[in-house]
């Protein structure tokens, strides 16, 4: 079964089970809303902290028709990404799944909900300014995009690996609700390179 179908039948569960990255850069942060996305299969495999011994495969989620080895094609919302900046986007009921840039200092946030179940969501970096984790979650609320925020303070610790946190939102076809959860992934240097880490799939 191509790594999309899988996905979409569970994908909380996908996440749970595969280190998922999305694109950091290029035209595909030029805008946000619905796009055709798929998963092509990386090489090399990675660990798993709930899963000891397990071998862990990893996809990269990127535009469809972008070549690679694609494993099939959804439709998505993406939220953009810029360096210091807020970019946002709606999502409602076009597709079923959301999902944005990488976040490692990154925040994310959420507006309340309208009543058929599409909300704003909006992804912010300052790092150019001091005591950016702090503003980036401030401007949030202050946008009213605070009712789930996933912030830096959430996801990046005080050890020296960097992480890699992917933020993604699943929707339900029969409630039209919106739920989000991100994918934290540790990312480590050994003898053959870099060493992924699947830490979890946390819900916001």
């Amino acid at each position: 079964m191509p790594a999309v179908d899988r996905f979409l039948s569970d994908p909380v569960d996908f996440m749970q089970n595969n280190i998922v990255s999305t694109p950091e850069g290029g035209d595909v942060n030029k805008t946000g809303g619905k796009k055709f996305f798929t998963l092509e299969k990386l090489n090399g495999l990675a660990s798993s902290v709930e899963r000891p011994g397990a071998q862990i495969a990893t996809y990269m989620a990127r535009p469809a028709g972008n070549g690679g080895n694609a494993e099939g094609i959804m439709e998505i919302y993406w939220c953009p990404y810029q360096d210091d900046s807020i970019q946002s986007t709606t999502v409602s009921n076009a597709a079923n799944i959301m999902f944005t840039a990488p976040m490692n200092g990154c925040s994310f946030g959420v507006g309340s909900p309208a009543e058929d179940g599409s909300c704003y969501v909006a992804h912010i970096n300052m790092k150019s300014q001091n005591n950016a984790w702090n503003k980036q979650d401030a401007i949030l609320k202050g946008s009213k995009l605070g009712s789930t925020i996933v912030s830096p303070h959430m996801y990046m610790g005080s050890d020296k690996d960097p992480v890699h946190v992917i933020t993604f939102g699943v929707r339900n076809s029969k409630t039209r609700q919106w739920s989000f959860y991100y994918q934290l992934t540790k990312m480590g240097v050994g003898a053959n390179g870099i060493i992924k880490t699947l830490i979890g799939v946390f819900p916001v």
